[in-house]
């Protein structure tokens, strides 16, 4: 009776050794999940060298980057000197064509090494301007700015739109719209919530004779600002009107444990930051 009860305990610890190995080895060994994100490096067309414009204190002076052999060279991290390099392998998107179409008129590349994490958009139609969008995933360092394949001359804005204007709301809100040769500044309570190279706007002409609203026109970086100085065809300088819509131009990236990209998704979220009937007075 006890030998039988010996072997009894030893058939269940056995059992039970067995239970424990293979939990153990679904841990180690997990199943990889399915991705469609399988080619790999950017495609033999855009190779090139394409400006670069980083959306910092440095945007209004390009940098060379080099698209070759499927990576892209020399990008620059945002208020920084530090260049990074991606190569082939970090550098991924769809076999099928359309479901690399981002943004509606985007050809898109997911970045991810590991440490680096991303989106790179070429235009699909007439426009030379692409976007990047970059973040480190361990620091709070991003790549961010336009990318440009055939730069004309940037201009930037005129001087007849240069200065600080403010405007202060019935809550005690004061929103701050400075403009100078280099840069468009908006602050909320003298906290900076956006500053853009005054390089990467482009003016249109008004009944005047001259420039009476700037605006992003290429690309997708800062597409929702607006700055305008007239209303129904009637100058109101010195003051302004200065929109400030964020379209959330940022792709929702899942990875896999070996960080390969699973999926890519645009979530349309609008807010609008600045409406475009505040009027900004010239101090």
């Amino acid at each position: 009776m006890i030998k039988k009860t010996i072997y009894i305990l030893s058939f269940i610890f056995l059992l039970m050794t067995v239970s424990c190995s293979k939990k153990n080895n679904n841990v180690t060994s997990p199943i990889l999940e399915e991705t469609k994100y399988t080619v790999k490096g950017i495609d033999s067309k855009y190779n090139a060298v394409w400006k670069f414009f980083n959306s910092d204190y440095k945007g209004a002076k390009a940098v060379d980057v080099y698209i070759s052999d499927g990576s892209i060279n020399n990008l620059v991290v945002s208020n920084k000197s530090e260049n990074v390099n991606f190569s082939k392998d970090s550098i991924y998107s769809c076999e099928k064509e359309e479901s690399n179409i981002y943004y509606q008129r985007y050809f898109g590349y997911i970045i991810s090494d590991g440490k680096w994490v991303g989106e790179i958009h070429f235009p699909i139609y007439d426009e030379t301007v692409g976007y990047v969008y970059i973040k480190n995933r361990t620091t709070s360092d991003i790549i961010c700015g336009i990318i440009d394949k055939a730069p004309g001359e940037k201009k930037g804005i005129d001087a007849h739109f240069y200065g600080t204007r403010v405007n202060t709301d019935k809550n005690g809100l004061k929103r701050t719209l400075d403009i100078n040769k280099d840069f468009v500044t908006y602050s909320e309570n003298d906290k900076v919530k956006v500053k853009i190279p005054s390089v990467f706007f482009e003016g249109s002409w008004g009944s005047i004779g001259q420039i009476d609203e700037y605006t992003i026109f290429q690309g997708l970086l800062y597409d929702g600002i607006w700055i305008k100085s007239h209303h129904n065809n009637d100058s109101i300088l010195p003051n302004l009107y200065f929109l400030y819509a964020d379209y959330n131009r940022k792709l929702d990236i899942k990875l896999r444990y070996d960080n390969v990209p699973i999926s890519a998704k645009y979530i349309e979220k609008e807010t609008i930051i600045s409406p475009d009937n505040i009027q900004y007075s010239k101090d």
